[in-house]
């Protein structure tokens, strides 16, 4: 699995967990490295706009898949050529609590998935706006709220 990522802290944990880690401007050599330059099969875009998307359809290789769970603000146009020309898939998708919830529970329960992982705060229900904007302004990774 390979990590693109701006934030320098965010890539420490990424290589810590196993990826490789790469800021935008070195996921090319690194995407081409690793598949001998054929580009990944598949490019999973967290981030949402324009910027995630672009960078997605520029690392995925042919027949390959851009699959995208950020959210999107802002509109944006399909490089309905490329897709085309390289027989592209796209997916969008929206996490869906009521579907995936119990789900995703049981497997924190089970100890197999630990979000704590990228949690670098626990907050109160009460600070969870603060949360949130040091989140926006990338001076936390993620938060945890605690019931």
């Amino acid at each position: 699995m390979i990590v693109v990522e701006p934030v320098a802290q965010r890539r420490a944990l990424a290589a810590r967990e196993g990826a490789l880690a790469a800021e935008p401007a070195a996921a090319r050599a690194l995407v081409d490295g690793v598949t001998d330059g054929r580009g990944a099969d598949a490019v999973v875009d967290a981030v949402g706009g324009t910027r995630g998307l672009d960078a997605a359809f520029a690392l995925v290789r042919r027949r390959g898949t851009v699959v995208s769970v950020g959210v999107h603000t802002e509109p944006w146009t399909l490089p309905a050529d490329r897709a085309f020309a390289g027989e592209l898939t796209l997916r969008f998708a929206i996490g869906d609590l009521a579907r995936d919830g119990d789900a995703l529970v049981a497997l924190v329960r089970s100890r197999a998935l630990d979000p704590a992982v990228v949690a670098s705060e626990t907050v109160p229900l009460d600070a969870v706006p603060d949360a949130y904007r040091r989140m926006a302004d990338r001076r936390t990774l993620k938060s945890l709220i605690a019931t």
